[in-house]
């Protein structure tokens, strides 16, 4: 019976040991989700912001039936000063101007798209691309799409999507 009471404290360290990894990778686990999510809710707050910008601006519609990628330059910077007005098409420029920026501030690697749908619904990850955007250009109703990387190192996107009519 000697040494029986270290081998039961070796074997008490060793599940010990398996349960604390088994948490460390439930910890893992759960920042992953939270990530996810934070994004998930940005994303979805910056498209109610274009949404709303699209409703405020009927006029410039036609411009966003497909539109995506964050320009460089603000095509008409003086549309948000009172003393320098715009037209419909140039405040709709603006205002994805605008959006696309923040977004790509807010979201990192973050790609958008807006476009005219027929079938409104989700997207599909695997399917609905920023390099093809699945958009019929037709119909009333409007998609804005959102992509990020949110992998963690898989280069898996994910997407997500608002349809709407104005």
């Amino acid at each position: 019976m000697v040494g029986a009471s270290l081998l039961e404290v070796l074997v008490a360290i060793l599940i010990l040991s398996l349960a604390a990894l088994a948490n460390a990778g439930l910890q893992i686990a759960g920042i992953r989700a939270n990530s996810s999510a934070k994004y998930r809710s940005i994303a979805a707050a910056h498209i109610n912001d274009m949404a709303d910008r699209m409703r405020a601006n009927r006029s410039g519609l036609s411009y966003f039936n497909l539109v995506k990628g964050i320009p460089s330059l603000d095509p008409k910077s003086g549309c948000s000063a009172v003393a320098t007005p715009c037209n419909a098409a140039e405040m709709a420029q603006h205002d994805f101007y605008e959006w696309t920026t923040a977004l790509s501030k807010a979201i990192p690697e973050a790609q958008a798209a807006i476009c005219l749908d027929t079938q409104a619904g989700p997207a599909n990850a695997a399917t609905d691309t920023y390099a093809s955007p699945t958009c019929s250009g037709t119909g009333t109703t409007y998609s804005i799409k959102v992509w990020w990387d949110d992998s963690h190192g898989e280069k898996i996107p994910q997407i997500f999507t608002t349809n709407f009519q104005p």
